[in-house]
């Protein structure tokens, strides 16, 4: 079972990272692997007990081990500072690239003033 749906690409970790990329809860390495086994929670839904098996994770760097339930809801890494603004500038220009009209003066104007506003943060 998965908690973070690939689909949700927008989503953003409390450490700024993004959420459907699998990084270690206490450095924040994206080096992390897979483990065999699972660590099996009691979880009550809707009034209903069930078992679910979570996935854990071991990572490379500080061989932290943590499950996916812990991941979705308390990360402790540090924020990662210069590359998170870079990636934060690069969704915000994408995002608004799709709303400008398609050719035209006007688009190369908001583009200038875009990238003018981004430099400056």
């Amino acid at each position: 079972m998965s908690l973070v749906d690939k689909t949700f690409t927008d989503e953003k970790c409390t450490c700024g990272r993004r959420m459907y990329d699998i990084h270690c809860t206490d450095c924040g390495s994206l080096q992390v692997e897979k483990r065999t086994e699972r660590d099996v929670v009691d979880l009550e839904v809707g009034g209903v007990k069930q078992r679910i098996g979570l996935v854990k994770y071991r990572c490379r760097r500080c061989k932290w081990i943590f499950n996916e339930g812990e991941r979705v809801a308390r990360c402790n890494a540090p924020t990662m500072g210069l590359s998170v603004k870079a990636q934060r500038v690069a969704d915000s220009v994408a995002t608004t690239l799709k709303t400008l009209p398609e050719e035209g003066p006007e688009r190369k104007a908001l583009i200038a003033d875009l990238f003018k506003d981004k430099r400056r943060s």
